[in-house]
């Protein structure tokens, strides 16, 4: 009786045990229905159990009802067995469908069996305790529960002993599998074990199922780590697989839900490939391209993919990598797993169309800076020719000596030349920050004069001082060098844009300029620091100093003048000279800006004591006017040129121009011609100025044909430069591409041609052998007899400055009164409008080289008209065209002779050496007073020789070019 409550009690406990696994396993992991499965037939059997303690301690009547329910567990139970262990095993025999239906029907047969009478008595005949007495049919249902409690037993076997290579658990499942089948067959058999009277066969069958409980997963469905382990994958955003050998899922997180799309993720029922079945019609977009092949391909590593599904909401990107996993050195299947990156996706096109964007904003911004650029650049050079006519008329007018102008006018005409030369400044601004921001601006290095160069710059700079109470000083190292090799234009240009400023923000007091050097090198570091006392600047305008288009303190400066530009050019030379920039400042008090740059070095002279105290205690003029401050000519007289052009009077404006120079300069008619003499070189040219429009042969044609047919080293490297009255914007790219080395646009700039000159023609190495006692050409005589001149249609402000010098110009116009008539006449004539369209372009040329621009603006429009083929206009406007001319020339033949017969001043035969050799060492010592004594002196008389000597030394003075009177007055 004991032994029974024991028993009874125990079996309460282990009901109680298998229901609690039961529901923490159904609310802890709902993921394993295999292993719910088995612990809902580990209920059954402890409910047998149960069942089978009730009938132990009451062993009442009731006994046959508790026995059937209890026949009917234990019949059912190796069927449960068997399709446990079906779902586990990889055998495709027992996964059939055919198995699967065999077995539900004996089990369902077997079960109406026991529950039917008289069916039932064909098992048992009578019900006594423990052991019922044994029908005839018995044996055969025994022998089906044994076959197919068996055939489950051998499939776990199967699996665990593929699934599990540890040999201990293989011995224990194996003993836990035969234990039940063993105590029903000695319980069947009547043999009682331990001498118990009560069936035990179902306390087997609970160890057996809790053995494998345990030993097929290890205490982790009980474990709290896996629990948590469980519940961070199935709330984990990125999506993971689990695939065993048979491509079939038995573990996702992926649910339709979660995917945003309409799938189906069952585990244990759907293989790797239905899930791809399922995808691949929402597919938006794959990488690599045969991403799913690749991903079903077992028997390869897979590299990894990227994977994009369209949603309700959107696309979903995914990137997706695939991991073989091993238990031991067993492989046991894959994990996959599918990473969300839309949102990163999504950012990178994001930042993808934002950078589009702004490429295209700065593609915009470029665009826009260079159609500034160009703009200021046009209209810069569109004003300067108005500008040029203001500045030099008013220049003229106060040149002028005698009483016809009164004060008010004179101060009035000063008003208009300071405005001028202001407006002339901003221009120049304008057009060298276009070429820097464009890239087009270049440093031409040559040697200079540092005497010079600081005399140039105060003398323009200190007029600015006028009627201010303002003290000038200079302060000037004795052992700077005398002489430095850079771009001497430039270095002038920073150091008038900071002594101008200088000069314009202070109203009293001070202004210092102060310079010194040394060497680093094989180069000479300048060192220049400008102080005055002015406005200064205030500490937050001082980061806008150096900025474009900027001035600093507006409201209280608003009354000078300047662009903002001046201090941001500066700055950007001085560092394209390798130097630096720096302003210091206290408002209210004065600024100081100090740079240095770097240029070459020359030789060991420097200016020394007595030329440093000259320096610092000159009396710089305040009166004097620069038509040409900036042009400096070079004296080459090793240089030949050849100039090619149909008109001869181009020639002539062109060997005018030239002049100055002393070089040697030939000139023909053709571009055939031209090639003959190079073929020839009988001469050879340092530069070839070749005509853009012939007759016959073009420029373009004739240099081809230079380069290319003659063959010889010189007539493919020979300098050619092209002279062209049609200068647009391009044109200087054609002529590049077409063999020239730079263009000259007519009417020449003489600026330009300057620069040209320097580029392509001068040579200063041979600069450096010229015989000092060789005597200087005749430059720019006359100058000056054209100032009270005045003829319709003609500029001599212009002219002057184009030619240098009045003798240079009237021989131009004198060849210009002769070859002009014979082409009006063919104007005249009969023609096509093609020879019409040469012959007035040569006239065009010719009269905007003297400045005749009138003149030079209607050869121009009849030129394009007759290109273009407008008869009409031709034949309409011709007869005007040709009046305005002969109105012209008759003025110019009418200045000729008044010229020719002109002289009050008595003559001499040649000017006197020893008042010469006064103005050279005057010069030499920038001793102005002396200058001016020995001038005056000089000017009584006309020559019969060196006239011009005496107009090019007055020029030179006007230009304060002390250093090249001394160089010709050396002889």
């Amino acid at each position: 009786m004991y032994s029974s409550i024991i028993l009874f009690f125990l079996s309460i406990i282990i009901f109680v045990i298998v229901f609690y696994m039961l529901a923490l396993l159904w609310f802890t992991d709902t993921r394993n229905r295999r292993l719910t499965g088995f612990f809902a037939l580990g209920s059954a059997i402890a409910f047998g159990i149960f069942l089978n303690a009730i009938d132990m301690v009451i062993r009442t009547e009731l006994f046959p009802f508790v026995f059937t329910l209890r026949s009917i567990t234990l019949s059912a139970f190796p069927y449960g067995v068997f399709a446990f262990a079906r779902s586990l095993t990889d055998i495709k025999f027992f996964k059939s469908k055919t198995i699967n239906a065999i077995s539900w029907i004996l089990l369902v047969l077997d079960i109406l069996i026991i529950l039917t009478n008289p069916l039932h008595h064909l098992y048992y005949r009578a019900y006594t305790y423990p052991r019922p007495e044994y029908a005839q049919a018995f044996p055969v249902h025994y022998v089906f529960l044994i076959v197919i409690w068996g055939l489950g037993v051998i499939l776990l076997l199967h699996h665990v002993v593929k699934k599990t290579p540890n040999r201990v658990h293989t011995l224990l499942l194996t003993l836990a599998s035969i234990l039940p089948m063993v105590l029903n067959m000695l319980f069947t058999r009547g043999i009682f074990l331990f001498n118990l009277e009560h069936d035990i066969v179902p306390f087997g069958c609970f160890i057996m199922f809790i053995t494998f409980a345990i030993l097929l997963n290890p205490a982790e469905q009980f474990n709290l780590q896996t629990i948590a382990y469980s519940s961070i994958l199935t709330a984990f955003t990125d999506f993971y697989l689990v695939v065993d050998t048979n491509n079939i899922i038995i573990d996702t997180n992926m649910t339709a839900d979660r995917l945003d799309i309409s799938l189906n993720m069952v585990p244990g029922k759907l293989t790797v490939f239905g899930m791809i079945s399922q995808i691949y019609p929402l597919t938006a977009h794959t990488e690599p391209a045969n991403f799913f092949e690749e991903l079903a391909d077992f028997s390869k590593p897979f590299p990894g993919g990227e994977i994009s599904i369209r949603t309700p909401h959107g696309d979903r990107t995914f990137t997706t990598t695939r991991q073989e996993l091993y238990v031991g050195k067993r492989f046991t299947g894959y994990t996959m797993i599918f990473t969300d990156v839309s949102a990163y996706r999504g950012m990178i096109r994001e930042i993808n169309q934002q950078k589009e964007q702004l490429e295209i904003l700065k593609e915009t911004a470029e665009s826009a800076n260079a159609a500034k650029s160009s703009f200021l650049a046009n209209m810069s050079h569109e004003m300067r020719t108005p500008l040029n006519a203001v500045i030099g008329l008013s220049e003229l007018e106060l040149g002028r000596e005698d009483e016809e102008i009164n004060p008010e006018t004179r101060e009035n005409i000063e008003k208009v030349y300071s405005s001028g030369m202001t407006l002339l400044g901003i221009i120049n601004d304008i057009l060298d920050i276009s070429k820097i921001e464009s890239g087009r601006f270049e440093l031409i290095p040559a040697e200079y004069d540092i005497p010079s160069l600081i005399n140039d710059t105060i003398t323009l700079n200190i007029v600015r001082i006028g009627s201010k109470p303002i003290v000038f000083t200079l302060d000037i190292e004795d052992d700077l060098p005398a002489r430095l090799i850079g771009d001497e234009l430039r270095v002038k240009q920073i150091l008038n844009n900071l002594l101008s400023n200088a000069f314009k923000y202070t109203r009293e007091g001070s202004v210092r300029l102060g310079i010194s050097g040394n060497k680093e090198g094989n180069a000479v570091r300048l060192r220049i620091r400008i102080s005055d006392t002015g406005i200064g600047i205030k500490p937050e305008d001082r980061e806008l100093l150096f900025h474009d288009y900027q001035q600093v303190d507006t409201g209280a400066n608003r009354k000078i003048e300047g662009t903002g530009l001046g201090l941001s050019i500066t700055k950007r030379m001085v560092e394209m000279m390798g130097g630096k920039i720096s302003a210091e400042s206290e408002y209210g008090k004065g600024s100081v800006f100090s740079f240095d740059i770097l240029q070459g070095f020359v030789n060991d002279t420097t200016i020394g004591p007595a030329m440093a105290e000259n320096l610092r205690q000159f009396k710089y003029s305040m009166g004097r006017r620069d038509r040409n401050r900036n042009i400096v000519r070079a004296y080459i007289p090793y240089a030949k040129v050849l100039v090619v052009d149909d008109v001869v009077t181009n020639l002539d404006v062109a060997r005018g121009m030239l002049k100055p120079y002393g070089m040697t300069v030939d000139c023909v008619t053709s571009g055939q011609k031209a090639i003959d003499l190079v073929r020839a070189a009988t001469v050879r040219y340092n530069a070839i100025f070749m005509d853009h429009m012939m007759p016959g042969m073009d420029g373009v044609e004739a240099v081809k044909k230079i380069r290319s047919e003659i063959g010889t080293e010189y007539a493919k490297t020979v300098p050619i430069i092209a002279l062209t009255a049609n200068a647009i914007l391009g044109n200087e790219e054609f002529f590049l591409n077409n063999g020239f080395q730079a263009f000259l646009s007519k009417p020449i700039d003489i600026m330009r041609m300057n620069e040209v000159i320097n580029r392509w023609v001068r040579n200063k190495e041979l600069e450096k052998d010229l015989p000092k006692e060789q005597e200087l050409p005749e430059q720019a005589s006359k100058s000056g007899i054209l100032a009270d001149k005045k003829i319709s249609g003609l500029d001599f402000v212009k002219a002057l400055e184009r030619f240098g010098g009045d003798e240079a110009y009237l021989e131009t116009l004198r060849s210009y009164v002769n070859h002009t008539p014979p082409l009006l006449e063919k104007l005249q004539g009969e023609g096509t409008l093609a020879d019409y369209a040469i012959t007035v372009h040569g006239i065009k040329g010719s009269s905007y080289g003297i400045c005749a621009d009138a003149v030079g603006k209607l050869a121009e429009q009849l030129e394009l008209a007759a290109k273009s083929g407008d008869q009409t206009f031709v034949e309409s406007n011709t007869p005007r065209f040709i009046a305005e001319t002969q109105k012209l020339l008759e003025g110019i033949n009418a200045l000729l002779k008044t010229l020719d017969g002109e002289n009050s001043k008595p003559k001499k035969p040649a000017p006197d050496k020893e008042l010469l050799s006064r103005i050279r060492v005057a010069a030499e010592n920038y001793n102005i007073a002396d200058l001016d004594i020995a001038m005056e002196e000089l000017e009584r008389y006309t020559y019969e020789s060196q006239q011009d000597l005496v107009a090019w030394i007055r020029e030179q003075i006007d230009l304060s070019e002390f250093d090249r009177i001394c160089k010709r007055l050396e002889t």
